[in-house]
């Protein structure tokens, strides 16, 4: 009987979880193999998940799969440890075992020998990996992002009279982590999320427009508009929130950025809870209006 090992890397070219090895090269054929999913963590202490199965290619396959899920279907709480790339996972793989060998009871031999405080398996039956709220004494999972990367676009932002709008394209429409900068400086003036980037910075710069928003953003904004330009970090496009908080305080801690209040990302209108759902421009709507008018300019 063989025992091989193999580490699981995030690429950031592809934005993609692999294994370290091609599974070829771990020299898998056929029969019943039992395998361990070793999740090592940076200060200390680990989690396993076990299993056994007679399509172990496959099987390996399919967890990949989940891994590269934002929103996993199974191996929930091992998906969420793997997420968080800080992490150090690893899987070892036994086998192939004898034909006689009752898969039942090797699968539970193998959870058997896992210590209780780092066993992953709900039952010592198996059963995947169980759900992430079960586990209370799991750190936070950090999500899927890069971070050393820089929005790879930028869009400039246009006066028209007393507007000022920014010149998106439709790809700006999706959940991310976007960044505001000048185009006569290097560093970042302003970086924040949103479920929907475009309709968040056009709120960003309506504000400026109204020209009484008390932020440091809307005020630089306003002063000169044609000085700044926005753009999206492509990794964090699609994010779920969880994802996207964590992304944001990441980027905020790295660039310092001048013009946020609040380091740690999430401003007052994120953290607060609302009793009904309301858009961005119903907000922005109350908010212009509850402004003085603003004179126009002589021609």
């Amino acid at each position: 009987m063989n025992v091989v090992s193999c580490g699981l890397i995030f690429d950031e070219s592809s934005q993609k979880f692999r294994l370290s090895q091609s599974k070829s090269s771990l020299g898998l054929g056929k029969g019943l193999y039992d395998y361990q999913w070793i999740v090592s963590f940076p200060a200390g202490g680990r989690k396993v998940l076990c299993g056994v199965s007679r399509s172990i290619s496959d099987r390996l396959s399919a967890y990949i799969s989940e891994f590269n899920r934002e929103v996993p279907k199974s191996f929930k709480a091992l998906h969420a440890l793997v997420q968080n790339t800080d992490n150090r996972v690893a899987v070892s793989i036994s086998g192939p075992h004898d034909e006689g060998v009752d898969v039942k009871e090797l699968e539970e031999t193998c959870i058997e020998k896992i210590p209780a405080e780092e066993r992953l398996n709900k039952t010592r039956g198996g059963n995947g990996g169980g759900a992430w709220d079960q586990y209370d004494d799991l750190p936070p999972s950090r999500g899927v992002f890069s971070t050393h990367e820089t929005p790879k676009k930028y869009y400039p932002f246009i006066r028209k009279k007393d507007h000022i709008a920014p010149q998106l394209t439709p790809s700006a429409k999706n959940s991310g982590i976007y960044k505001f900068k000048r185009t006569d400086e290097t560093e970042s003036q302003y970086i924040g999320m949103s479920s929907d980037v475009a309709q968040r910075i056009r709120v960003h710069a309506s504000k400026a427009s109204c020209d009484a928003d008390a932020s440091k953003l809307a005020h630089a904004l306003s002063q000169s508009p044609e000085k700044f330009v926005v753009g999206i970090f492509p990794s964090t496009l699609g994010k779920t929130p969880r994802t996207l908080r964590s992304a944001e305080k990441h980027h905020i801690e790295k660039s310092k950025p001048k013009l946020n209040s609040n380091r740690g990302g999430g401003g007052p209108t994120l953290m607060k809870k609302r009793k009904a759902p309301e858009k961005d421009t119903e907000i922005l709507k109350e908010f212009c209006s509850a402004q003085p008018a603003k004179k126009k300019r002589r021609q």
